[in-house]
């Protein structure tokens, strides 16, 4: 297991501003301070300085972050602070700081509170603080800016399993393949501060087999990411308690039939992943991570063909609204249709705009870099049609802003698994 200097990674995360998540339920990744390499004398520093109103080059002064942009690590402070709210009372000051300081040099118990005024927040108790610690400081994320980097292309298994891993290190996770005209990179995103290990193994050619392989890295803490030509992928964040099992259903012919069977899992924790082909039939694949979110679906009606990106970007704001997110565009035997989710057991809402495309990998790292500052999440590029599909196409890169969103499935970069 690869955990040297992790917050050394994770450190990125203040030079850069690229705020951190932690996901919902019991089994999560570990609140930042837990993290390997979280030092008193520096981060430490920096938390006490920022709760006390502390700004410019003084928040940095005498720790390892001097000479940084403090604007910056101002920033990235501002999107993670209720993860530091020890007390629950939507605020950071010096008890939440006295309280974060106390835990990194061991104490434990009343003495971890002792003195200090607990009033006023839903964490009143020295119990109720070392759950919030224990289950990972599980706290909406009030405003998320992730970071982006695209890599070449790799040739096979072990070549992406180097540098998958070379990058996971850095808390950089795997996003997806780049292709513009004949050069392919791959393209990843640092959103969490943890330490991503990979693996492949080949793909089973049985719906059966290929079950069993999931929900056996499941068991291990291994994500499913996708299939390549190199074969399965999983991760795994070293950080992290969670596990995840998987469910393969007959794939829904209708819409009635997709609600029918997406709403049931979701109401069990599973979320829709992806349709998948195997054994001369299609599946739909249902994943479900270790917590407590349950899910809610809806559908609209498509906005592939006879509508634009604006015509898209106005009906996910009117779902992102009311806590719904996109997820894809599928056609069924019934007509083409936009699937919605939304995580019931929090309350967090989604904005969206789009991006003119780009001509290369670097100009999509630099434009999505430029919206992470601002807040917005790269989804992906979409094709549109506003005349129908004799007309010319219109493709757009589409970004999604997650407000008050927690975890790992709806918030962050790239889709949920």
């Amino acid at each position: 297991m690869r955990v040297t200097n992790v917050f050394a990674r994770a450190a990125i995360f203040f030079a850069a501003a690229v705020s951190v998540t932690v996901s919902v339920g019991s089994a999560n990744a570990a609140c930042m301070f837990r993290v390997t390499g979280w030092e008193p004398t520096d981060e430490g520093v920096l938390l006490a300085r920022y709760a006390a109103g502390v700004t410019g080059p003084a928040l940095l002064a005498s720790t390892r972050y001097a000479g940084r942009d403090a604007a910056v690590i101002k920033a990235a402070f501002d999107s993670v602070r209720l993860t530091f709210d020890m007390n629950g009372d939507n605020d950071v000051n010096a008890v939440d700081t006295t309280i974060v300081l106390r835990y990194v040099t061991g104490i434990r118990g009343n003495a971890l509170t002792q003195g200090l005024n607990l009033a006023g927040g839903t964490r009143a108790s020295t119990i109720a603080i070392q759950a919030f610690i224990d289950s990972g400081c599980v706290a909406p994320i009030v405003r998320r800016a992730p970071l982006y980097l695209a890599l070449s292309a790799t040739a096979d298994r072990a070549s992406f399993l180097s540098q998958a891993n070379t990058e996971g290190d850095r808390a950089f996770v795997f996003l997806s393949s780049l292709i513009y005209g004949a050069t392919q990179s791959n393209l990843y995103a640092n959103d969490t501060p943890g330490v991503f290990t990979y693996r492949s193994l080949d793909t089973p050619s049985t719906k059966t087999a290929f079950e069993g392989q999931l929900n056996s890295q499941g068991a291990e803490r291994y994500r499913f990411g996708g299939v390549l030509t190199s074969g399965s992928y999983f991760y795994r964040d070293e950080n992290s308690d969670r596990t995840f099992s998987y469910r393969l259903l007959p794939s829904p012919g209708t819409t009635t039939e997709f609600l029918t069977q997406a709403n049931a899992q979701g109401a069990e924790g599973y979320f829709y992943f992806l349709p998948y082909f195997v054994e001369s039939s299609f599946y739909a694949i249902y994943a479900k991570e270790s917590g407590t979110s349950t899910y809610s679906y809806a559908l609209q009606p498509s906005t592939d063909v006879n509508s634009t990106a604006d015509d898209f970007v106005a009906q996910a704001n009117t779902q992102g609204a009311n806590g719904f997110k996109f997820r894809t565009s599928f056609q069924f035997s019934d007509g083409s249709r936009n699937i919605y989710v939304k995580d019931t057991s929090q309350a967090a809402t989604f904005s969206w705009k789009h991006n003119q495309d780009v001509a290369s990998a670097s100009a999509l790292v630099t434009q999505a870099n430029a919206e992470g500052v601002n807040g917005f999440v790269y989804l992906g590029s979409r094709v549109f049609f506003p005349n129908g599909f004799a007309s010319p196409s219109q493709t757009r890169i589409i970004y999604f802003s997650p407000l008050n969103c927690a975890g790992s499935v709806l918030c962050s970069p790239g889709g949920p698994f």
